[in-house]
């Protein structure tokens, strides 16, 4: 009974989907032609599954059948009220819907998400959004000295949030609309 549970999930997985499609992964960990990967290969591979896109900087996986919310680390997405907050959510669920995702964390927030610096399908996504144009880099978190040149190479270029004429980065909208409920 226990196989055949593992093979139930092995075949429902996710993940046992991307090794089919990528035989020769399958060969270079196994060191075998057509082999079945084993679960540990299938990990290495695809990581955590990703069961939820809140916006454009989390993203929610399951680990140890246990939903784990992911902020996104050094990057500020604008809010869904703002221009380009549901194009920044696409953005994030196209490079991550349906793909294994590994994790780095860097910190715990406030609100008890980890943030993390996060790998979907090869492509590190926190970079990933700010080189389309759907994310802020965030000066107050940033440790990733590399992206405020990724933004400013997105900034000259146009592309996503940067073809508005005057964008609010998230922390300002967030703050301003905090003092008009105040007020």
């Amino acid at each position: 009974m226990k196989i055949s549970a593992l093979v139930f999930l092995l075949l429902s997985s996710s993940a046992f989907g991307q090794m089919v499609e990528r035989p020769q992964e399958a060969e270079r960990l196994t060191g075998q032609r057509n082999a079945i990967p084993r679960p540990a290969d299938v990990a290495r591979i695809s990581g955590y599954q990703v069961i939820g896109i809140a916006d454009g900087d989390t993203l929610t996986v399951l680990q140890d059948r246990k939903p784990v919310k992911l902020r996104l680390a050094n990057i500020d997405a604008p809010e869904k009220s703002q221009p380009f907050g549901q194009r920044s959510k696409e953005s994030l669920s196209d490079l991550c819907w349906g793909k294994g995702a590994t994790y780095e964390t860097q910190d715990i927030d406030r609100y008890g998400r980890t943030v993390a610096v996060v790998t979907c399908g090869g492509v590190e996504v926190n970079r990933a959004q700010v080189e389309r144009g759907m994310a802020w880099v965030y000066p107050r978190y940033n440790k990733d000295q590399s992206l405020p040149a990724l933004q400013e190479k997105s900034r000259n270029a146009g592309v996503g949030l940067w073809r508005d004429s005057d964008p609010i980065p998230p922390w300002e909208y967030r703050r301003s609309s905090k003092l008009s409920r105040e007020n």
